[in-house]
C-alpha cells in the first residue's frame, strides 16, 4: 500500500512539474511577432479593401513546435467568412503549424439610446454611438448607418445595436403615394402618373396604379414619389 502511495506520489510531483512548462510554452497573443501581425492586417485588409488601420485581429492560443520570428512564412487561407481566417506558419528548422485568426472592422456603431418599440421611427435622441469591432467583412453593397427617421422593426433594448433589419430606412414610396413613372431609351423620354399599390424603399419593385384606369404598371422606386421602368435591349 505505501508503494502505491509513493508511486503516485511520483507521478503527481512529475505532473505538476510538466504542466507549468506546457503552458509556458503556449503560444499567446502577446508572443506573436509585430511583423506578423503586420503582414496579416495588411493582407486582409487588401482583401477587404479596408485600411489595415481600421482592423482588428484575434488570435487563437496555440502550442507552436518552436519561437515564431519575425521571419517566418505565412499564408493566410479561407475567406474570411464571418472573419475567420486559418493562419499557417513555417518556422524555420520547424514543422509548419497553423492557428486561427479572426479579424473584424473597428468602426463606429450605432446604438439605441433608450429602449425602443417595433414601429417606432427614429428620433436623434433615440441613438447613441460606441466604437466597437465588427467581426467579418464589410458588405459588398456597403453599410447602412442608421439615422433619424429610420423604423424599427421590433422591440429593442438600450444599448443594443441599431443596424438592419432591426431598423431599416423609411420607404421612398408609401402605400397610396402619387408616383411618376419614367419611361426612358435613348433621347426618348415619357412620363405618367399614378398611384402606389403598396411601399417601397431604394431599389424596390414597385406596382403603380395608372390615374387614367388603363392599369398597371411597374417601375423601380429610386426618390421620393418617383420610380424608373425597366427597359430591355432588343437582341440585334
Amino acid at each position: 500500500m505505501a508503494a502505491v502511495m509513493d508511486r503516485g506520489a511520483r507521478i503527481l510531483v512529475v505532473l505538476v512539474g510538466v504542466w507549468p512548462a506546457a503552458i509556458a510554452a503556449q503560444s499567446s497573443p502577446a508572443d506573436i511577432p509585430v511583423e506578423i501581425r503586420e503582414r496579416v492586417l495588411t493582407e486582409v485588409g487588401s482583401r477587404w479593401s479596408t485600411p489595415a488601420r481600421a482592423l482588428a485581429v484575434d488570435w487563437e492560443t496555440v502550442v507552436p513546435p518552436g519561437p515564431m520570428r519575425a521571419a517566418d512564412p505565412v499564408q493566410l487561407r479561407g475567406d474570411g467568412h464571418n472573419g475567420w481566417f486559418l493562419l499557417v506558419v513555417d518556422p524555420a528548422g520547424h514543422q509548419p503549424f497553423s492557428m486561427r485568426v479572426r479579424a473584424g472592422r473597428v468602426t463606429t456603431l450605432p446604438v439605441a439610446g433608450r429602449h425602443l418599440r417595433r414601429d417606432d421611427v427614429l428620433e436623434p435622441e433615440d441613438i447613441a454611438y460606441v466604437t466597437d469591432t465588427v467581426w467579418g467583412p464589410p458588405p459588398v453593397e456597403g453599410e447602412l448607418i442608421a439615422e433619424p427617421g429610420w423604423r424599427v422593426r421590433r422591440n429593442v433594448r438600450m444599448g443594443a445595436p441599431l443596424i438592419p433589419p432591426v431598423v431599416m430606412p423609411p420607404p421612398l414610396i408609401e402605400l397610396g403615394d402619387r408616383v411618376e413613372v419614367i419611361w426612358q431609351r435613348g433621347p426618348v423620354a415619357i412620363s405618367i402618373e399614378g398611384t402606389a399599390t403598396h411601399s417601397a424603399k431604394l431599389g424596390d419593385q414597385v406596382r403603380i396604379r395608372l390615374i387614367d384606369g388603363r392599369g398597371t404598371v411597374r417601375g423601380v422606386a429610386v426618390a421620393p414619389g418617383r420610380a424608373e421602368m425597366e427597359t430591355r435591349k432588343r437582341a440585334s
